[in-house]
């Protein structure tokens, strides 16, 4: 049973083992493909005037002066040698000797754009993979108006929203785009009469919801000397356009009233 056991061990550690090797040579294949921007080193045996580097162009192809607009983009430096040599062959040179490498890399490149503190252009190089959360911490970091639930990944046109939680997960590629949407503007609500400071405030957004009519009237630096909070009304228009007003005793801490988005709030004077 012990040995059973040993050989089971064994044989998932050299199958993990195989496993990741496998995925480091796929990750290695896909960072050595050529691609637009790179310089390759092409060297035919015996034919040095159609040797020599070339800069694969944005369309990704090279301009041969033998062989003419050759596509490389997306085509592994082994792959496209031996491309060479069938082209080569057809007409050209009996047993051609063919060689390519890539001697410049481009580095991939992409765009942070939103609510981000220093959004723009981040290059890193093909072979040190960048995950999205690291690329956040280049630019900063999100800003203070950043919303959270509104992160997406543009991928050659494709939208995908991006939970926050996943940032670390997701591998960028050359040409991805992130944009960090804005939290939606913050929502108001107006004051007069007896308040120390009339007039229109924003609803903090940690108190959207929640903003209690005593904290509202503490907002307007509070009752002024001859305020009647017990007489204060509230005018409040709903989705459908229709205006009501209620009177409210805003000096009754034992009842709740929660300020809307939109509302008129007037403090009424006492009466001498």
């Amino acid at each position: 049973m012990v040995n059973s056991f040993k050989y089971f061990f064994v044989f998932n550690l050299i199958l993990g083992a195989l496993f990741l090797s496998a995925s480091q040579g796929q990750e290695e294949k896909s960072n050595n493909l050529i691609s637009s921007g790179d310089t390759l080193l092409l060297n035919i045996n015996g034919e040095p005037q159609i040797s020599g580097q070339f800069l694969v162009s944005i369309d990704g192809d090279i301009s041969h002066s033998l062989l003419g607009k050759i596509d490389v983009e997306g085509k592994g430096p082994n792959d496209f040698a031996q491309e060479l040599v069938d082209l080569l062959q057809d007409g050209y040179i009996l047993k051609p000797g063919v060689s390519v490498s890539i001697i410049n890399q481009k580095p991939y490149q992409i765009r942070m754009i939103g609510e981000v503190t220093k959004p723009g252009e981040i290059q890193f190089p093909r072979e040190k993979p960048l995950d999205m959360g690291s690329a956040v911490g280049l630019v900063g970091n999100l800003t203070k108006e950043a919303d959270e639930n509104a992160i997406t990944l543009n991928r050659g046109g494709k939208i995908t929203k991006v939970n926050i939680l996943s940032l670390s997960t997701i591998m960028l590629e050359d040409g991805d785009i992130i944009n960090v949407g804005k939290l939606p503007d913050l929502e108001t609500f107006s004051i007069s009469g007896e308040v120390m400071k009339a007039g229109t405030y924003m609803i903090p957004r940690e108190k959207e919801k929640k903003l209690t009519i005593f904290a509202a009237i503490s907002m307007a630096g509070g009752p002024s000397k001859v305020a009647k909070l017990s007489k204060t009304i509230v005018t409040r228009t709903d989705s459908g356009g229709r205006t009501t007003s209620t009177t409210i005793d805003a000096a009754d801490r034992s009842k709740i009233f929660l300020v809307r988005p939109g509302d008129e709030i007037e403090i009424k004077a006492r009466i001498f």
